[in-house]
């Protein structure tokens, strides 16, 4: 996973959160060549930062980072927002499933969006 292109896709993706006041701060480390398709991590990344923003409330932060993992490389989206109860935690790969609940905002319970990302697909992102 390359830390530029995902410099790059927060650069681009910014300017629709302007209007919130979210604080995002990025630990991206140079990782080792992952093979993933350019849009499959695109709209990986994208689903997450969204998710993060829409979940986090003003005032709030989200942290992003990047690393080695073993062999492969990790993505973590960390945000402060709700949290997800047990019950609906149970259904997160349903599909399209949402909560709903994030009217309910609250920075006491960190929730974390981590994504072990390690592919052996066909095209691979150069670091």
């Amino acid at each position: 996973m390359c830390p530029d292109f995902l410099k790059q896709r927060l650069n681009i993706l910014k300017p629709r959160f302007s209007h919130r006041q979210v604080d995002i701060s990025t630990d991206m480390e140079a990782v080792s060549e992952i093979c993933i398709p350019k849009e499959v991590l695109e709209k990986v990344f994208d689903g997450l930062l969204k998710n993060a923003v829409e979940n986090t409330p003003d005032g709030g932060k989200i942290d992003i980072q990047v690393r080695g993992k073993g062999e492969g490389v990790e993505l973590v989206v960390h945000d402060y927002g709700v949290g997800i109860t047990e019950e609906n935690q149970r259904r997160l790969f349903e599909g399209f499933f949402t909560t709903q609940e994030t009217m309910a905002y609250s920075s006491k319970r960190p929730g974390i969006l981590a994504m072990w990302i390690h592919s052996q697909r066909q095209r691979c992102l150069p670091r």
